[in-house]
Order: structure tokens, then C-alpha cells, then sequence
């Protein structure tokens, strides 16, 4: 490649010289046969280059957001998409939106022979800014387990290029270019929401956001954020969703909310956690095995005091090799929490923790959804008390109703009778229900406004540090 020359170039992207023409610039600048692809995307400063490099491939290497005098029509109507980012929990700083704009000043302080190489530049990084952002859209700035910034694997990035081709080629660029959101119910609702809060009129019309929602915008950005984590390629037709911080389980069919209960969630010392699932079967009157934690951390201590605790709350306890032991046998205190050997069930009654029925879903967290015979904790405004599990409120009715709705309105009558007799039974569904347990601090209610929720768990504190660590929050959407 020709010796790069520095020309007042804001975007700091290295020129070639001794080239004629725009779709030169451009097929050297992206010419990787000298040198490793990823260093030719690093040297230009292409957080997206394989995307950039395929975009251009199949444009013959043409320019196509500039003329020789500036920007052409479709680039006035993608900045005019990036200007908008707000509407959609992002910021336009976070794609170079005010140098871009630069751009007819920077030609104006040049001479006409530097055109050329500066449009070229212009050109990559605005095509660099929209796959980024397609990206982002699609699938979140940042990593849910560790929320470090995404790393957007080969598939990724060339599905964006492609994309945004299609969006070039629609007779509205903006509609179709954010066509590649997520299409999910929780994601859609609470963008629409966000949109009524700020007047959004079209998806890049422009909309100022004063100082009474700058806490708003934040804890709307991370929620959709948050959204598209977990965001399907085909949303699921009917499926179960726990809001956790909203202490609410959602049946959704349809792209409707059929029906809502309240739950009862972990405590913040042991919180539950958010997973994928799919639910089996439903077991009316079950025991309960109760977990090595609960069973040395709460009940281990009541029989160090009085081994009658098992008999009145209807535990059995077994050694190692599943017998039955009597505890009035049992040196309690010569138990520890470092040499507790056994194993406690609950047996089906009054006082069973699970209630009336348990919903098998197997899962990483041995986590799942059952009915409690505790059921005053549904009258409080806050519900994190349990260990982990959902409790759910009207559970029988819960379980008879997604029977009914599967198509078998035998199998709900008979999960009902067994409940009401303490039946120990199985019921299984003729289809397998998804679950989805997540954690959204903001969505939209049912009459399409906000709604927050506390932050129960703590998590908004961390994802809003490194959502926001290098992109400030700006007082309003850039003017057009």
C-alpha cells in the first residue's frame, strides 16, 4: 500500500496516496493480501471489518454514502437513523455521530485533491457505525455473563453486512434497517413504551430528552439491553415468562398476555436465578427433597434442639444408603454442617413447602415453579423470601389452565381432583411449555407506559457502569 499521508483527517483513518478515485481508496484501504485481515480492520480503525470488507465486495468496491461533494442521499438517511438512538437505548456517540456530521466542514478546510481519500475514509467508518449498530440492536452491546463488550463472532458480523444491504435496497431505510431488533413481546412492548414517553414519531424522527428523563433513558436502555440477551430468533407462540423484580409470572399466547400470577421469588441472599427452560409435567400432592443447603443451614440447627422438628412438619430422613432413620437415635450433637450424611424429604401434606403441585422443568439450577402453603406472602408488595424457587400463587389453577389450553381438558380435571384429594400423581403435558425467568427492572404495563420495578437483586448498579463507562448520556437526540 502507498505511504499514508495525515490530512486534518478527523476519523484517523490512514490514506493511501498516489490513487485517482473514491472506489480506489476504498479496494486498497480493504485489500488484505498484504497484510492479516484483522491488522488492515485495526489499522483502519473497524471494530466491524469483516462486515466492511463484504459490504464493499459486493458493491464492486463503489462508494455509497458519498459524492464528490459530500454525502449522498442514502447516508443523510442512515445518519438520520444513528441520530435516533436514543429511541432505542443507545447513544450516537457510540457511533462516531458528530464527526460523521463533520464531514462538509472537513472538505470545505481541504483541498479539492484530498477529497478523494477523505470521503473514502468517511465512507468506511459510517458503514462501520451501522453494522455496529445493527449488531447492537440485534444482540446488545455487551456480554450478559460477564458485561464486557460483545465479541461479534465471523456469522454475526456478515449477516449484519448483509442486512444492511437489504436495507439500502428497501424503499424505507430506516423501517427496514431496525427490522433486525428482536421481535419478542417484552422487547417490542417496552420500546413502543419508550417511544410514547419521548413523542417518537417515526423510527428516525428526532425527539429531545429533557433532564427529567435522563434516569429514565438509562434504566430504559439497560432493560431493552437486557432484551436482547435473551431475544430468540423465533419468539416462542405461547411460553411462561417470570419477571423477577416484578414478582409476576406471565402466560403469553398469541403475542398476548393470557393470563398473570403473582410469585414469590429467592431472597437476595440466595437469588433466583435467570434460565431457559421447558416444562414436562405437572406432580399433584409432591414430596419434597429437600436441598443439602436448607437441610444443614435451617433444619439441622432445629434438630440439634428438638429431633421432634421432623415429625411435625412431616420429614423423613435417610442415611447414605436410603434407609429410614428414627432421629431420637441420632447424636445430633456430633452432626455438623462439615459431616451431615444425610438426606431429609418432606412428605406430601398441609405442610408441604411445595404446596399442592410442583411443575418439572429440568434445569442447570435445579430451580422450579411449584404452589406453597404459605400463601399470605402473596399479599405483600414485596416477594423475595424464598430459597431460590418460584413460588406461584394460585398454582392448581395455573397448571389446570395450561392443560386446557394444550388441548386436554381431561388431564386438567384430573390434575384437580388429585390436588384437592393431596393424590400424589403425575400429569404430564402433550407438549412441552418454554419458560423463561428473567430480570427486567423496567417494561411496559398493560395500558403501554412504563413501569419500574426495584431493583431487588442489585444488578442495575453494574450493568449501568459498563453500559455506560464510555458513552455519555446525552442531554438530547442530536437535531438532524
Amino acid at each position: 500500500m502507498p505511504a499514508g499521508i495525515c490530512l486534518a483527517n478527523p476519523l484517523s483513518v490512514p490514506i493511501p496516496t498516489a490513487l485517482t478515485s473514491s472506489e480506489n481508496y476504498l479496494r486498497e484501504l480493504l485489500d488484505t493480501t498484504s497484510n492479516q485481515a484483522t491488522l488492515t480492520f485495526e489499522r483502519l480503525e473497524l471494530r466491524a471489518g469483516r462486515g466492511v470488507r463484504q459490504f464493499y465486495a459486493q458493491q464492486a468496491f463503489q462508494p455509497v454514502w458519498t459524492t464528490s461533494t459530500g454525502w449522498s442521499r442514502p447516508a443523510t438517511q442512515a445518519l438520520r437513523v444513528l441520530a435516533a438512538a436514543p429511541a432505542y437505548g443507545l447513544s450516537p456517540q457510540e457511533y462516531k455521530w458528530a464527526q460523521l456530521q463533520a464531514l462538509a466542514d472537513t472538505l470545505a478546510r481541504t483541498q479539492p485533491a484530498a477529497h478523494a481519500p477523505l470521503l473514502a475514509a468517511y465512507e468506511l467508518t459510517l458503514t462501520d457505525a451501522l453494522l455496529r449498530y445493527a449488531l447492537h440492536l440485534r444482540y446488545g452491546r455487551l456480554q450478559a455473563a460477564t458485561l464486557q463488550p460483545q465479541v461479534y463472532d465471523s456469522a454475526a458480523t456478515l449477516q449484519a453486512a448483509q442486512h444492511l444491504q437489504a436495507a439500502l435496497a428497501a424503499p424505507d431505510f430506516a423501517q427496514a434497517f431496525l427490522s433486525c431488533q428482536p421481535t419478542g413481546k417484552a422487547y417490542q412492548r417496552l420500546l413502543a413504551a419508550w417511544h410514547t414517553r419521548i413523542n417518537m414519531k417515526s423510527p428516525d424522527s428526532v425527539a429531545v430528552l429533557d433532564a427529567s428523563q435522563q434516569a429514565e433513558f438509562r434504566s430504559v436502555a439497560i432493560n431493552l439491553e437486557r432484551n436482547r440477551w435473551y431475544a430468540q430468533a423465533k419468539p416462542d407462540t405461547a411460553y411462561l415468562l417470570v419477571n423477577i423484580p416484578a414478582y409476576r409470572l406471565d402466560v403469553v399466547g398469541q403475542g398476548r398476555v393470557l393470563r398473570s400470577h403473582r410469585v414469590v421469588v429467592g431472597k437476595p441472599a440466595q437469588p433466583t436465578p435467570q434460565f431457559d427452560a421447558r416444562l414436562y409435567f405437572f406432580t399433584t400432592a409432591p414430596e419434597w427433597r429437600v436441598p443439602s443447603s436448607i437441610a444443614i443451614q435451617e433444619i439441622l440447627p432445629q434438630l440439634r434442639r428438638d429431633p421432634g422438628y421432623l415429625y411435625r412438619h412431616q420429614y423423613h430422613i435417610y442415611n447414605r444408603q436410603g434407609q429410614s432413620m428414627n432421629p431420637y437415635r441420632i447424636k445430633w450433637k456430633t452432626i455438623t454442617p462439615e459431616n451431615f450424611p444425610y438426606t431429609i424429604r418432606q412428605m406430601p401434606g398441609p405442610d408441604n413447602s411445595l404446596g399442592n403441585v410442583s411443575y418439572y422443568m429440568p434445569n442447570d439450577y435445579t430451580v422450579f415453579l411449584h404452589d406453597t402453603p404459605a400463601r399470605k406472602l402473596f399479599a405483600q408488595p414485596q416477594r423475595a423470601f424464598s430459597h431460590g424457587c418460584v413460588r406461584v400463587e394460585q398454582s392448581v389453577e395455573l397448571a389446570a389452565f395450561l392443560l386446557r389450553r394444550s388441548g386436554t381438558p381431561d388431564r386438567a380435571k384430573r390434575l384437580e381432583q388429585a390436588a384437592a384429594q393431596s393424590w400424589t400423581k403425575r400429569i404430564d403435558l402433550p407438549r412441552a411449555w418454554p419458560v423463561h425467568v428473567r430480570y427486567y427492572t423496567c417494561e411496559a404495563a398493560a395500558n403501554g407506559l412504563l413501569r419500574h420495578y426495584p431493583d431487588v437483586y442489585g444488578l442495575d448498579a453494574p450493568l449501568l457502569a459498563a453500559f455506560f463507562a464510555e458513552v455519555p448520556v446525552a442531554t438530547q437526540m442530536p437535531p438532524r
